[in-house]
């Protein structure tokens, strides 16, 4: 019996360490990742003030400090995950909007990840 529980023990203690390296590489990854979000979206909200005003003007003027409300926000998102391409103006907004989905899905993925990680850890 002494046997068994030594080698739970070693077993709980390597997961431990590996959940904490996990945490380690997440956080800083998730970090990173949400800053390219955030300039990324700064930059098409910039292109589309002066190349796309009428689109600009149609998610209500967004901005990611001044202007950045729940309804700004809304219609952002709604724009950034339908599929229509149709109504924008050159491939520069499309590719910077594939990019920023991208982008969003992956840190929606990566994001519960961490949390299920983080509480993992703190249970030991």
């Amino acid at each position: 019996m002494l046997i068994f529980s030594s080698v739970t023990t070693q077993n709980i203690e390597k997961m431990s360490f590996f959940l904490n390296i996990a945490i380690v590489i997440l956080f800083p990854t998730l970090a990173v990742l949400a800053l390219v979000y955030l300039v990324n979206v700064q930059k098409l909200f910039n292109y589309m003030k002066n190349y796309d005003s009428s689109m600009y003007l149609k998610l209500g003027e967004p901005h990611l400090i001044w202007n950045n409300t729940p309804k700004t926000n809304y219609l952002f998102l709604r724009y950034l995950l339908k599929n229509n391409f149709a109504e924008l103006v050159n491939d520069y907004s499309v590719k910077k909007i594939k990019f920023i989905r991208k982008l969003l899905f992956f840190f929606v993925l990566i994001f519960p990840l961490e949390i299920i990680l983080v509480l993992v850890a703190q249970h030991k």
